[in-house]
């Protein structure tokens, strides 16, 4: 059963300097639902608007037009008071410069926020201890902000931010000033809140490695949300944007480069790449809507040759008629190989999953066109595992490929290092199609 959205933007624009020259739209019309212990990831390139919605998503920052609604409550209806009540119970925020007072101890930067709140004074330093030491810092509550590391800082502002118990954590470039081994820790506490404590998350970064702890990601540019991936591992779907299936291997590596393209035009991307060597930008980005056509099924296999085989004034690619051929030919069987991981295999009296037939038929294929690779049945049962393994993406490509390289003694399939590399490349291609 789907909950109901903890936060929801409707057409959300903000803009800057209205009717002048300069004038900048900062958000644009962005539709976004965020719902309960959801951990999401608002990703882009600096000055894309991340921020920005994040702000406007807390009430801190007031919108041009549209409407941020939180807990049912349409946040621009409410007077100054009531937002500020929201940040005070229902929403924690942790910043990339902590924000921390310098002239007050660790402690009394945590129990700050509950200055306002009627509870005895020596019931707020206990839950504020409490929280430091949970978090490993209880030893530094009586030092300053500037006796700390830059990860204890960030620790202290994630404790400021749990004191009142909100439902919701917004973090804007939390380990932006960290090294890598406070960042771990940082982000390890951020996703323990959503797994322990079952809070929600929302969390602004540009940097793409950290998508993985996401359930959804939220791609930004130019002040709007421009794709909506959702991890596997996801509890909710979004009413706001169209679902995608989850990225995996090349194509996740294309729509880091490409924020912007859609589904359609990635999956042309990543078949053009595999296909091409030699071609120049010109050549390939016709290749590609050629490719996103057939994808689409805007045309069919005779007409896609055509094009191929049509000289590049006429509109065509410009190929010589066989290499225009070998090219439809190889899109067509990528292309079938991926419809077949969509549709459901029926064998009657079968005791084979449908899962274990996807991994078996895609195996074929691959040895098919790998007629250097002779292997035994044990290595046949493990490579068919290993498939498996890779189809529900409890390993990843690099882990994948590993195993194809590692000697049969050691829990692998013994390819050497060539195959294994151009089996996994091939097997990413039908991936990214499907």
């Amino acid at each position: 059963m789907i909950k109901n959205p903890i936060i929801k933007t409707k057409d959300a624009s903000l803009i800057y300097d209205i009717g002048q020259t300069y004038e900048t739209n900062a958000l644009l019309n962005v539709n976004v639902e965020i719902y309960p212990e959801e951990y999401v990831i608002i990703y882009g390139p600096s000055g894309c608007g991340k921020s920005t919605l994040l702000y406007c998503m807390s009430g801190l920052q007031k919108l041009t037009s549209g409407e941020i609604i939180i807990n049912d409550k349409k946040i621009l209806s409410l007077a100054s008071k009531d937002i500020l009540n929201i940040n005070r119970h229902e929403i924690g925020m942790i910043f990339q410069a902590y924000h921390l007072v310098p002239s007050l101890s660790v402690l009394d930067n945590v129990i700050l926020p509950q200055i306002f709140i009627e509870r005895p004074v020596e019931e707020r330093k206990k839950k504020a201890k409490d929280l430091l030491k949970y978090f490993g810092i209880l030893k530094q509550a009586d030092k300053f902000p500037n006796e700390l590391s830059g990860g204890q800082r960030q620790r202290v502002s994630i404790a400021r931010a749990m004191i009142n118990e909100p439902s919701v954590i917004m973090a804007d470039e939390p380990v932006g000033n960290l090294d890598s081994k406070s960042t771990d820790v940082v982000m390890g506490l951020l996703e323990e809140l959503n797994t322990k404590f079952k809070k929600t998350i929302i969390l602004v970064t540009h940097d793409d490695r950290f998508l993985d702890y996401a359930h959804r990601v939220l791609y930004m540019k130019d002040g709007q949300v421009v794709r909506e991936v959702i991890n596997k591992k996801s509890k909710y779907k979004s009413l706001s944007v169209s679902e995608e299936k989850p990225i995996v291997g090349v194509l996740n590596r294309l729509a880091k480069i490409y924020p912007d393209l859609k589904q359609e035009e990635l999956k042309a991307k990543a078949l053009v790449e595999h296909l091409l060597i030699d071609f120049n930008p010109v050549e390939i980005s016709r290749l590609e809507k050629v490719v996103a056509k057939r994808i689409s099924g805007e045309i069919d296999t005779d007409v896609m040759e055509k094009i191929f085989d049509d000289s590049f004034r006429d509109g065509g690619v410009g190929l010589y008629k066989q290499t225009a051929q070998e090219f439809a030919r190889k899109v067509d069987i990528i292309l079938e190989e991926a419809d077949l991981l969509k549709h459901k295999i029926n064998l009657p009296n079968s005791e084979k999953s449908e899962l274990d037939l996807k991994a078996e038929e895609i195996r074929r294929y691959l040895l098919d066109n790998k007629k250097d690779i002779q292997i035994s049945l044990e290595q046949r049962m493990k490579l068919d595992i290993l498939i498996k393994e890779r189809l529900i993406n409890e390993i990843n490509t690099k882990e994948f490929e590993k195993k194809l390289d590692l000697p049969l003694k050691k829990g692998g399939i013994g390819f050497n290092r060539v195959s294994a590399k151009h089996f996994t490349n091939e097997l990413e291609i039908i991936l990214s199609q499907e």
